[in-house]
């Protein structure tokens, strides 16, 4: 590459090629990437509160584009938790449903945990009080 390519900014030294805006505006971007973390069973609400903020900085406000975003990113195995909301969709809120469906399947209430607490607690011969 000569000097003089390498001061105009492209290899074949034609800076009018980029066809970039002489008064200093710029054009907008239509699509902004957004990373979307792997499900976590485990942890739902914190999940959710990632990927909100996720669509947040990507400036995705639309229900059925957030719908479409967490299908993509769902394993096989969490998608059949929720296939009725998949082969049918609602037409509003969408996103909203596939959220609160996830939610009500992989979120542990207080009153599963105490029972789980109460299954695993062994009692030997005694009787619980």
């Amino acid at each position: 590459m000569s000097e003089e390519e390498g001061k105009s900014g492209n290899a074949d030294g034609d800076s009018e090629s980029l066809n970039l805006p002489q008064d200093g505006n710029f054009f907008s971007c239509s699509r902004v990437a957004v990373r979307v973390p792997a499900f976590w069973g485990n942890n739902v609400k914190l999940y959710f509160a990632q990927i909100e903020a996720n669509f947040m900085i990507a400036g995705i406000v639309i229900e059925q584009t957030k719908f479409h975003i967490l299908v993509a990113a769902l394993d096989p195995q969490t998608l059949t938790h929720v296939s009725d909301l998949l082969y049918t969709p609602p037409k509003d809120n969408p996103y909203t449903a596939l959220k609160n469906g996830l939610l009500s399947e992989f979120e542990v209430s207080p009153h599963r945990k105490v029972r789980a607490l109460f299954e695993d607690l062994d009692l030997g011969d005694r009787k619980p009080s």
